[in-house]
């Protein structure tokens, strides 16, 4: 072999060398991505699931005032009780 080809041939192996860092790099930095976006939405799914959830179930005929009418009724059992 000629050391023309032999320089050649070491500077594609180099050239693969650094191409398989990068990808791995890249993979890595993908891979942390995907991480930080599932527990991003981890954090904000349970109540806009939960939210989503009521929509389904009530539509456009949600009650009101749900919150204060569960604090008086538990009210008036407690002064019962």
């Amino acid at each position: 072999m000629s050391l023309l080809i032999e320089v050649e041939d070491k500077k594609l192996v180099e050239e693969a060398q650094t191409v398989g860092q990068h990808k791995t790099e890249a993979e890595a930095v993908v891979a942390a991505l995907r991480e930080y976006v599932t527990r991003h939405q981890q954090k904000k799914s349970p109540g806009a699931n939960l939210q989503q959830w009521v929509d389904e179930l009530y539509g456009k005929q949600k009650p009101n005032h749900v919150v204060k009418t569960l604090i008086a009724e538990r009210r008036q059992e407690a002064a019962q009780e």
